[in-house]
C-alpha cells in the first residue's frame, strides 16, 4: 500500500521540517565498514550524509537527484505525517548539497553524469570482481565534516519509523532488525564497528539486487511506488 501523500503546510510545519532529522547520526558518523549498505538504507539511517561528496556521486551516478534524496529520507523518518513545505525544504538543501559537491569537482551533476566518469556501473568492482563490493560503504569519505566515531546501532534506528524492505533491505537493515529483538543493551552497546561481525556470525546474505549492477537505480522505482519522484 503506498503511504499517504505529503500533506499541506500547517501552522507547525517549520517547526517540524527542523525535528525530522533532529535524532539522525550527524554527517560524519562513521558507515559500517566491509559490507554492500542500499541506497535505500543511506538514506535512513544516515540521511545527513548527503553532506558527504562520495554518497552524492554514488546516487547520481545511479540517476538520484535531490528530490529522489529528499523523499526518500522523509519517507524513512516522517512517512504520512510530512508536508509539502517540509519536502521543498529537504529538497533545497539537499539540492545545495549536491551543486556543492560538483563544485568542487569545477562541473556539475548533470554534465558529470554525462561524462565517463559518471555512468552507471557496467561491469563488477575492479579488482574482485564481485558485484556486490559496488556497494560497499568503505570508500564513501567523511567529506569536509570529518570523522564524529562510530555511532551505536541504536543511534541508527533512533528516528527510524519506516525501515527498509524487500531488496533494499540490506544486511545493516538484518544487523538493526536482530540487535532490536536482543534488546536495548546491544542496542546501546554494539556499534557500526560490529556489523560486519554480526553479518558472518548470524550468516546475514544480501539480497539479490546487492548481487547486481543496477541496486541503485532499481531502487528509485520501488521509491516511486511509495511515492512520486
Amino acid at each position: 500500500m503506498s503511504s499517504p501523500k505529503p500533506t499541506t503546510p500547517s501552522t507547525n510545519a517549520t517547526r517540524q521540517s527542523t525535528q525530522i532529522f533532529s535524532t539522525a547520526p550527524s554527517a560524519g558518523a562513521d558507515l559500517p565498514p566491509g559490507i554492500p549498505v542500499s541506497m535505500i538504507e543511506l538514506c535512513t539511517y544516515y540521511p545527513h550524509a548527503t553532506q558527504r561528496p562520495d554518497l552524492i556521486r554514488r546516487g547520481v551516478r545511479s540517476r538520484w537527484h535531490s528530490t529522489t534524496f529528499a523523499k526518500a529520507q522523509l519517507e524513512a523518518r516522517a512517512a504520512g505525517t510530512y508536508t509539502l513545505l517540509d519536502l521543498e525544504k529537504r529538497d533545497d538543501t539537499v539540492r545545495q548539497q549536491v551543486a556543492e559537491t560538483f563544485r568542487q569537482l569545477g562541473t556539475t551533476a548533470t554534465a558529470w553524469s554525462e561524462s565517463p566518469a559518471g555512468k552507471p556501473y557496467d561491469k563488477p568492482f575492479p579488482g574482485t570482481g564481485r558485484y556486490e563490493d559496488l556497494w560497499h560503504v568503505d570508500g564513501l569519505g567523511h567529506g569536509k565534516t570529518g570523522s564524529s566515531g562510530a555511532p551505536t546501532l541504536g543511534e541508527l534506528v533512533k528516528g527510524v519509523k519506516k525501515f527498509p524492505k524487500g531488496e533494499d533491505r540490506g544486511v545493516l537493515t538484518m544487523v538493526l532488525d536482530w540487535a532490536m529483538e536482543q534488546g536495548e543493551e546491544v542496542l546501546r552497546e554494539m556499534t557500526t564497528e560490529d556489523v560486519k561481525g554480526i553479518v558472518e556470525e548470524q550468516g546475514f546474505e544480501s539480497p539479490k539486487g546487492a548481487r547486481g549492477l543496477n541496486w541503485d537505480r532499481e531502487a528509485l522505482a520501488r521509491l516511486a511506488l511509495v511515492c512520486d519522484v
